[in-house]
């Protein structure tokens, strides 16, 4: 192949579809030829141009296409910082990423030096790859080239295969109707409360239940919440399902007087104003219950202002509700953080206590985890616990509560009794 480009005329975006562009993926497409074309974009092109201007920058541009142009692999001027790279019988992914890889490569290995300075050029590249079968339109592909190059902008990586982006099509699709499910049952108060006990490592005495919010699905099915949270927090309903928890826990509280539970907020709620005075006010309000109410602060997300969560967790101790954090282990909270927070119970992730009688790296983790704590003068609780062999191992380890399906599965109504069938096993 020549490896002489002709530049031609430079193209304007607006004028993406130029013919001579169209007829080569035309002629693709009309012999089945399995081809990959890669949309490439100088990202500092107009850097450049303000520096150095038109013809020093346009020379380097067509020099630069020459560079990575390859005896199969042809490359087509588009406009002054826009290329098309295109392959034909390509293997399979595999080398598709390898093209793309070694594309990037060298044009940021290729730079030229001015006035003493050495410059490169930034690249992102956007790729689609059509098969044998395939039977569409020049324009679509150029489309779908679009497309995959947007995508890699907008998340800041250097390439993207539109294959990728409708992988995460198809995910965002899923997080839509996750988002329309939850907002639809919060609506039409389409949920309950499940109730789990936490029990005393030594007496096997109920220590509180914790309330769980439940959904009710299109068959009427209470589902648990927790797949949910995140979607929740991305779209904004996370203070809702903070509030609702927060208020049927409460009213449970009036109607069992013997009782003490629990319930989740999300550490969200400290980074929003509103939302943080929100919870203080509604529970000023009821500081009858308090003594008996535990806040589970859930770890989904990084806590952003340490200070003013340390703060809001001493706002709950004072009005004198217990504060435990939840999941920990699994998210972003470090032991600076629990000793910052100075919270009255940490409960370990469930990831960490399903295998502990056969995992001995867990048990190593779980046992400094419970030593750390006690030494900061904070309780622990198990989650997931399952077997009467874990609950040896926990109860040696020191650890003070213990919650999971061993003892009972979450459930409606309460109180609830413990499988004491398990204990002997």
């Amino acid at each position: 192949m020549d490896k002489k480009i002709n530049p031609k005329t430079y193209h304007t975006i607006t004028d993406f579809y130029a013919s001579r562009i169209l007829d080569i993926i035309d002629q693709n497409i009309k012999f089945n030829k399995r081809s990959c074309y890669f949309l490439v974009e100088i990202k500092n092109f107009n850097n450049l141009l303000f520096l150095y201007g038109n013809q020093d920058t346009y020379k380097m541009v067509e020099n630069l296409g020459v560079a990575i142009q390859t005896d199969s692999l042809r490359v087509e001027v588009i406009n002054h910082n826009h290329y098309l790279c295109i392959i034909n019988e390509y293997k399979d992914d595999k080398e598709i990423l390898s093209i793309a890889y070694e594309i990037f490569a060298k044009m940021h290995e290729f730079g030229f030096n001015k006035n003493n300075a050495h410059f490169y050029f930034h690249s992102v590249i956007g790729f689609y790859h059509t098969n044998y079968e395939d039977n569409q339109y020049s324009q679509d592909v150029i489309n779908k080239c679009i497309i995959a190059l947007d995508h890699a902008k907008n998340s800041q990586e250097n390439f993207c295969s539109f294959k990728q982006v409708l992988a995460i099509r198809q995910e965002l699709q899923k997080e839509i109707q996750q988002a329309n499910f939850v907002h639809k049952s919060l609506h039409f108060k389409n949920y309950s409360l499940a109730f789990q006990p936490i029990v005393d490592s030594i007496t096997g005495d109920i220590h509180y239940y914790e309330a769980l919010l439940r959904l009710k699905n299109d068959k009427g099915e209470l589902i648990s919440i927790g797949p949910y949270i995140t979607t929740a927090e991305k779209y904004g309903f996370i203070n809702l399902i903070d509030n609702i928890s927060m208020e049927m826990t409460i009213d449970m509280l009036y109607k069992h007087s013997e009782l003490c539970m629990g319930f989740n907020i999300s550490s969200l709620s400290f980074e929003s104003e509103a939302a943080f005075e929100n919870i203080l006010s509604y529970l000023n309000l009821h500081q009858k219950v308090l003594p008996r109410l535990i806040v589970e602060i859930t770890e989904t997300s990084v806590i952003k202002n340490l200070g003013k969560a340390a703060m809001f967790v001493a706002q709950l101790q004072n009005l004198g509700c217990r504060v435990a954090i939840d999941d920990f282990g699994a998210g972003y909270t470090s032991f600076r953080q629990i000793k910052a927070l100075s919270a009255d119970y940490v409960k370990i992730d469930g990831s960490f206590i399903k295998d502990l009688a056969s995992a001995s790296d867990n048990v190593i983790l779980v046992s400094a985890f419970i030593d750390m704590c006690h030494k900061l003068g904070i309780k622990t609780i198990a989650e997931y616990v399952e077997n009467g062999n874990i609950t040896k191992t926990l109860i040696e380890l020191g650890c003070n509560y213990l919650q999971g399906n061993y003892f009972a599965p979450a459930q409606s109504g309460i109180p609830i009794e413990l499988n004491m069938n398990n204990q002997d096993k």
